[in-house]
């Protein structure tokens, strides 16, 4: 993997003391690399990434097979990326840190809705619900594209289904509904100890997921 990089991301790299964080940094640059390669043909060490002013990055140059937009989230040993040639995507994953502050943080960053549904039940329940909310804010922001410029508690995410619904160990991706009938929640079913999400433009998008650990994207 580190052989596909850029020079600057290699420099990067160099900066990291812990071993662990170092391998995990190259991993993800060249899981997305080889990805990209996968679904766009280009050579991965010719990919050339761009921010927006708000940081989303993009891709420098339209591909031959067309544009293809994409979005990163990690978490602790998880990484979860999306493609799409058709809409706009934000995807986010969090692993469930246990005795986190969720109320303080929860007063603090979310609307007053979802501040007082997440005080509701015990604390394992309410850890659960706070890291729900969350990554749905977070794959929305990057979504639209602001990321943290736009402030959580500027808008509610929607949240009906949530305290209902356990997806950690199902396959299906849940619609969970939407903001103003533009931007669309996906719950995507991860390790229990996580929770995703997706956010795009459309109702009735098709989602495929493919694991590394049982399909091998990596090969040519």
């Amino acid at each position: 993997m580190e052989s596909i990089l850029s020079g600057q991301e290699i420099s990067f790299s160099e900066r990291f003391r812990d071993p662990v964080k170092k391998t995990r940094y190259i991993l993800r640059n060249g899981i997305l690399r080889s990805l990209i390669h996968k679904y766009t043909t280009t050579p991965p060490k010719n990919i050339e990434f761009c921010r927006t002013k708000f940081g989303k990055p993009f891709l420098k140059n339209h591909t031959p097979s067309g544009l293809i937009r994409f979005n990163v989230s990690y978490s602790n040993d998880r990484l979860l990326l999306v493609f799409s040639r058709e809409y706009f995507v934000g995807i986010d994953i969090e692993y469930k840190k246990r005795e986190f502050p969720v109320i303080d943080i929860a007063n603090r960053f979310f609307t007053s809705t979802e501040a007082n549904l997440i005080k509701v039940g015990n604390e394992t329940a309410q850890t659960d619900l706070f890291f729900r909310i969350w990554v749905l804010k977070e794959a929305y922001t990057k979504a639209v594209g602001k990321g943290l410029f736009l402030p959580l508690n500027s808008f509610d995410v929607p949240i009906d289904l949530l305290a209902l619904r356990n997806n950690a160990s199902g396959r299906e991706h849940v619609l969970l509904g939407h903001i103003n009938h533009e931007w669309f929640f996906y719950d995507i079913p991860v390790n229990p100890e996580y929770c995703g999400c997706l956010v795009l433009n459309s109702p009735s998008a098709i989602i495929r997921t493919f694991d590394l650990n049982s399909l091998d994207m990596l090969k040519d």
